[in-house]
C-alpha cells in the first residue's frame, strides 16, 4: 500500500485536522495541518533535509488520541519473510517480500513489543482508543501456510505488555482496514467496529465485525459492497446526532477508482452504495482517511488527476 496516510482532528484546535503522511522517499513521518473550514489555511508538511528513516513503505497509518496526546501507529521493516511450505495438495497463499513490526511512530518511535506475535508480512491497519489509556489496534497476519490472514487485535494499556487477540475474521492478503470505537456509559470499555475485506468465493465484499467487553459478532457482510476492487482503500467516520442517532459512514472506491459511500442510520441496514457526487477519482494507489466535523465528512485522497497535489480534502455532505 503506497502513500500510507491517517488523520484525526486536533484535539487542541477542533477547527483543523492533523493529516499523517510518509511523503517523498525518506521513510519518516509527515504531518500537514488541514483547516475544516474552506476559508482557513492549509499548513502542508516541508522537508528540510529530514534524514532517512524507519516508516516501512509500503505500509500504513493509524493516528488516535491518548490523554490528550496524538499517537499514530504504522510499521517499521523488519526484513525478508521466508517461502512458506507448500502443504500437500494445496498452493500457499504468498507472503508478501517484507515482514514489518507493529510500533509507535508518534510521540516517540519505538517497537510496540519485541514480542514476534506483533510482526506481520501484511500492511492493513487500524487503530481506535478510549482518548486515555488504551489503544486497540488491528492487523492482518497468516497464523499458518497456506491460509488467508486473519484480523488481529493488540490491546495496549500504558505500562502493559500488549494483549493481542485473534478475532477469527478471514481477510483477503491485500486488505485494508478501518476501525471505529463508540463510548459505553459507566463501561471500562467501549465497542470497537472494524472494517475489512473478505472473500466470499463468489465476490471479495467488505465486512464488519463488533467486539466489546462481552465478546464479539460474527462478521457481517456489508450489502453492495462486491462493488468494490480488490485491496480498496477504507475509511469510516460515525456522528452521534442531537436526537441521539448515530450514524456511521464507510468510504471505498470500486475498480473506476470511484469513491463511494454507505452508511448506517441507527438500527436501520446500511444504505445500498453509492459513488459520492462532485468529487474527483482516487488516484490508484492512494489511501483514503476522513474526519467530520458537523457538517461534513472531511474525505482525504490523492486524486487521479491531480497527483502531484497530494492528499486533498474533499468536503462530502452529512446526511
Amino acid at each position: 500500500m503506497a502513500n500510507p496516510v491517517s488523520s484525526i482532528v486536533n484535539p487542541l484546535s477542533k477547527k483543523e485536522t492533523l493529516l499523517f503522511t510518509v511523503p517523498g522517499v525518506k521513510r519518516q513521518l509527515g504531518m500537514a495541518i488541514y483547516p475544516l473550514d474552506k476559508t482557513g489555511t492549509i499548513h502542508p508538511y516541508q522537508d528540510n533535509g529530514v534524514p532517512t528513516g524507519y516508516v516501512a513503505t509500503p505500509g500504513a497509518l493509524a493516528a488516535v488520541i491518548r490523554r490528550g496526546l496524538v499517537t499514530v501507529y504504522g510499521f517499521t521493516n523488519q526484513g525478508v519473510v521466508p517461502e512458506p511450505e507448500k502443504p500437500a495438495g494445496e498452493t500457499p497463499t504468498p507472503a508478501p517480500a517484507k515482514t514489518n513490526t507493529l510500533s509507535q511512530l508518534m510521540p516517540y518511535p519505538n517497537p510496540l513489543s519485541k514480542d514476534e506475535d506483533l510482526n506481520t508480512s501484511y500492511t492493513g491497519l487500524a487503530a481506535v482508543s478510549d482518548e486515555q489509556d488504551i489503544s486497540y489496534v488491528y492487523f492482518a497476519k497468516q497464523v499458518s501456510a497456506g491460509q488467508h490472514p486473519t484480523l488481529r487485535e493488540a490491546i495496549l494499556q500504558q505500562g502493559s505488555e500488549p494483549e493481542t487477540k485473534t478475532t477469527g475474521a478471514v481477510v483477503i492478503p491485500t486488505s485494508r482496514l478501518a476501525a471505529l470505537y463508540f463510548p459505553i456509559p459507566d463501561a471500562d470499555e467501549g465497542e470497537r467496529m472494524i472494517f475489512f475485506q473478505h472473500d466470499s468465493g463468489s465476490g471479495k465484499p467488505i465486512q464488519c465485525i463488533k467486539i466489546n467487553a462481552k465478546g464479539k459478532t460474527d462478521p457481517a457482510t456489508l450489502p453492495g459492497t462486491t462493488v468494490a476492487a480488490e485491496g480498496t482503500p477504507l475509511a469510516a467516520t460515525y456522528v452521534d446526532n442531537a436526537d441521539g442517532t448515530r450514524i456511521i459512514y464507510l468510504y471505498f472506491v470500486n475498480t473506476n477508482q470511484d469513491l463511494y459511500q454507505t452508511y448506517k442510520k441507527g438500527a436501520e441496514d446500511w444504505t445500498t452504495p453509492a459513488i459520492v457526487p462532485d468529487v474527483t477519482r482516487v488516484l490508484l494507489g492512494s489511501q483514503i482517511t476522513a474526519t467530520h466535523d458537523k457538517k461534513h465528512n472531511h474525505v482525504f485522497y490523492i486524486e487521479g488527476e491531480n497527483p502531484k497535489k497530494g492528499y486533498l480534502n474533499h468536503r462530502v455532505p452529512l446526511v
